[in-house]
């Protein structure tokens, strides 16, 4: 295997277990115990708590998804570049 190979698999590794990790993390207790039952709620006062429910939940969605998901695209496309980087000043040095 080449060093791209091993280090993409590596990363692929290292988003799974972020992902397992994730179903346990605090942000989502915090959508179980305090979104959701803003959202739900239908007594006095549920109309001015509702957006603020809704809010939060898509928060904790959106910095999920970009965590985990933009995360490690983001890397395996700028490793390329550090090594770029790095074979250019190896040849500058010379």
């Amino acid at each position: 295997m080449t060093d791209q190979s091993l280090l993409r698999n590596a990363q692929l590794d290292l988003t799974r277990h972020e992902r397992l990790l994730a179903q346990n993390s605090t942000s989502r207790q915090t959508f179980e115990l305090s979104a959701v039952p803003m959202i739900l709620d239908n007594g006095a006062g549920s109309e001015l708590r509702r957006p603020l429910g809704i809010s939060i939940a898509g928060g904790l969605i959106v910095s999920r998804i970009l965590t985990l998901y933009t995360t490690p695209v983001v890397y395996l496309y700028l490793e390329p570049l550090r090594l770029w980087a790095l074979r250019l000043r190896r040849r500058r040095a010379t």
